[in-house]
């Protein structure tokens, strides 16, 4: 019988009670004239009782995976290129210029758009993924007391947008007892 990961939540929403583990994003918090520099922390963490690798059946050894073209066989990482693909069998190289080009011209900000009221929100567009957002230090913690507060009241929630993952992602931000939880949004399309 094979055993599933377990999925820890944690029950207190406090910064102090967060996983000691690392930060999953760190940035800025943009709303209105408040920036506030934050971390991001994962508020559910799946955790396996051991680490799964493969491996090969007979032998036990661990199994590479190596890059290789079905016409050339095993490749460098320098002989690898981009391309994105138009149609079958019509693709467009990208250079290195080019894909530099194509990212985010700000990957640190969540830049909080709009405040709804939490009834105005449709919670069928969070997509499951959701982080804490914390003070990334102690001289940002009273600029995060004061955003947290301003979505308290009235039980605001913020919409913003952000790069997460290397991604463009809409995400909403709300107050929960003492820390800020930010899930981000699936638009359907």
């Amino acid at each position: 019988m094979r055993k599933t990961p377990s999925v820890h939540v944690e029950e207190t929403l406090h910064p102090t009670s967060l996983p000691a583990s690392r930060a999953s994003w760190s940035g800025k918090l943009q709303l209105g004239p408040a920036v506030v520099p934050v971390k991001a922390y994962p508020a559910a963490v799946a955790t396996a009782n051991r680490p799964l690798h493969q491996v090969h059946a007979e032998c036990g050894s661990r199994i590479e995976h190596r890059k290789t073209c079905p016409q050339h066989g095993q490749v460098t990482a320098d002989q690898i290129a981009k391309v994105y693909s138009l149609a079958h069998d019509d693709n467009l190289l990208l250079s290195d210029a080019e894909l530099e080009r194509l990212q985010p011209e700000d990957d640190k900000t969540i830049h909080v758009e709009h405040l709804l009221p939490g009834d105005q929100v449709h919670l069928a567009l969070l997509s499951g993924r959701t982080l804490y957002l914390t003070p990334a230090h102690p001289p940002a913690e009273p600029l995060y007391a004061l955003c947290l507060q301003t979505l308290l009241q009235g039980g605001r929630w913020a919409i913003g947008r952000m790069v997460l993952s290397a991604q463009r992602q809409l995400v909403a931000i709300h107050a929960k007892d003492r820390v800020l939880l930010m899930h981000v949004l699936v638009w359907p399309g």
